[in-house]
């Protein structure tokens, strides 16, 4: 297994002087035969939520796209 926790530091659009979104992000993957099986990713997800206005005021059509789910 490998653990891997870093900051993600995301600039926000449109604003100088405004501070970045920044998130702490931890990964755990699954290594099997030398390569991976499997990964966690664990982070805040509210800290991504509130960046999504910023991001879609500033044209980036993602931000407002609905969300993936898997089909029935």
């Amino acid at each position: 297994m490998i653990h891997v926790h870093f900051d993600a530091v995301i600039p926000v659009p449109g604003g100088v002087g405004r501070v970045p979104c920044q998130n702490d992000v931890m990964q755990v993957m699954t290594l099997r035969w030398g390569r991976i099986a499997s990964i966690l990713t664990i982070e805040d997800t509210q800290r991504c939520a509130r960046l999504l206005p910023d991001l879609a005021a500033a044209g980036i059509a993602e931000a407002v796209a609905a969300p993936i789910a898997d089909a029935a």
